[in-house]
């Protein structure tokens, strides 16, 4: 790219004498072309699209769910218990991913076929690590959040027979995080984001072929199943490492060190979507179904937006860091502003999109006219923009390796959960339960945009000055 100094004094130099220099018009013009033919839009708009195609059958899912088993006791317990150990296993590839995006980058950029061995290795960690949180997330399910939602009978039976069924999840998650790090090192983000169609199509092939038979544990199997093949699809497509290829020393540890913090905070995290479905499961029959679908209608436009916005700027800022610490703070806090505009617009579409299709879906979930559903999403959705900023914020975080504040702020979060969940649904029902999300959102974003801030700042300062230009002759 030319330098645009050297444009603009070139230009005066060829202006005929009397003619008006109009710069804004050339330099909006030009800014429009240089976005348009961005390597960075591009890549945003290709994940966007992958993520699309790739998160349509996660959320389909669950309508398909209420849909041919109808809402009720049944479907309260499968989102209560699978729904937890999903949270865990999305947590756990999301935290994975992040925090192993940035040496994935590094080794990418030195030789693209270390990257198999590059995995390899970690995955021992990986593989440690998860299974170890997988086991404990396992036994508070059983021990504590069974007997909390009020759980027996029949009802108990079938949660602990749908724990056995997604039991391997998080650890397949935690995995299938390392290898599309590796893959988003290489910017194959069409591939990777479009992959997630494995994770939710999986259950809807078991519930369409076995669901007669087994109920609602086929689509357990199901997930498990599809986020093996994903795992194992994206592995495959890594390339072929050379002979002897070896992967960077010590990266287990460190990212180790990197992901615990992040891993602790958002664990203790996770406990909040649980919290909310074991308040709601003690309300009456299908809550806890209408708060998963509400929920999940949310995360549509949030999971697009997190790979076309998250995931492409996690690569950029991880080239950046340490090389350019000034455009790196100007950076984000301009994907920040361009996040809040996109997603305010997201909200607005969202909303009318819901009230337009309000028949079609009263009658999917034969809710009886029922309006509390679209309140619940409604309650949801307006917290898009608060869900974004703090994903961009944690990714900035977890990039500068600033994350030791992350623990403390997941218990905080917790608390202000838990007391927000019991005075909603106390009040307003399964709403209040939606809306104390919102109000964890406000709480979380200002406090990751406050550390955000200082930790650039702080880098901003410490950078050395440039070099004056020398003077002209």
């Amino acid at each position: 790219m030319e330098d645009r100094s050297s444009v603009s004094v070139s230009g005066l130099l060829r202006r005929p004498r009397g003619c008006a220099v109009l710069p804004r018009p050339l330099h909006r013009e030009t800014t429009v072309r240089q976005l348009a033919r961005s390597p960075r839009l591009r890549r945003t708009v290709v994940a966007s699209t992958g993520t699309l195609g790739g998160s349509a059958a996660g959320a389909l899912l669950p309508f398909l769910i209420a849909r041919w088993f109808e809402v009720g006791r049944s479907t309260d317990v499968y989102f209560l218990v699978v729904g937890a150990v999903q949270v865990v296993g999305y947590l756990l590839s999301l935290v994975v991913e992040s925090a192993a995006l940035p040496f994935a980058t590094k080794a990418a950029e030195l030789d693209q076929r270390s990257l198999r061995p590059f995995c390899v290795v970690l995955g021992r960690y990986v593989l440690a690590a998860a299974g170890a949180l997988t086991v404990l997330a396992l036994g508070i399910v059983v021990l504590v959040l069974i007997p909390a939602a009020g759980l027996t009978g029949s009802a108990r039976d079938n949660a602990y027979q749908l724990v056995l069924a997604v039991a391997a999840l998080p650890v397949l998650a935690a995995l299938s995080g390392m290898v599309s790090a590796s893959n988003f090192a290489l910017d194959r983000f069409a591939l990777t984001t479009g992959s997630q169609v494995l994770r939710a199509g999986g259950g809807i092939a078991m519930a369409a072929t076995l669901g007669h038979e087994l109920g609602l544990l086929a689509v357990a199997i199901g997930l498990t199943l599809g986020e093996a093949a994903r795992g194992l699809l994206l592995a495959v497509a890594l390339p072929r490492s050379r002979p002897h290829t070896a992967a960077p020393a010590n990266i287990g540890l460190q990212m180790l060190r990197l992901a615990s913090p992040t891993l602790m905070a958002s664990i203790v995290i996770a406990v909040n979507p649980i919290v909310d479905k074991a308040v709601a499961a003690r309300l009456d029959a299908g809550a806890t179904t209408l708060l998963e679908l509400g929920e999940k209608l949310f995360y549509i436009p949030m999971v697009l937006l997190v790979a076309a916005v998250t995931k492409v700027s996690a690569t950029v800022w991880a080239r950046q860091v340490d090389v350019d610490d000034d455009a790196l703070r100007r950076d984000f806090w301009k994907v920040q502003r361009l996040g809040a505009l996109v997603t305010t617009v997201a909200v607005a579409v969202a909303v009318s999109a819901a009230l337009l299709s309000r028949d079609l879906v009263d009658d999917l979930l034969d809710l009886g006219g029922d309006p509390i559903f679209f309140v619940v999403f409604a309650a949801y959705i307006v917290g898009l923009p608060l869900a974004l900023s703090a994903d961009l914020a944690g990714t900035m975080l977890i990039t500068l390796r600033r994350t030791t504040a992350f623990p403390a702020l997941a218990v905080l979060l917790v608390l202000v959960n838990l007391a927000a969940d019991i005075v909603g649904a106390r009040l307003f029902g399964v709403v209040g339960i939606a809306a104390s999300t919102t109000l964890v959102r406000v709480v979380n974003v200002g406090v990751f945009l406050w550390l955000c801030d200082r930790h650039l700042r702080r880098r901003t300062a410490k950078s050395p000055a440039p070099d004056p230009a020398p003077a002209a002759p």
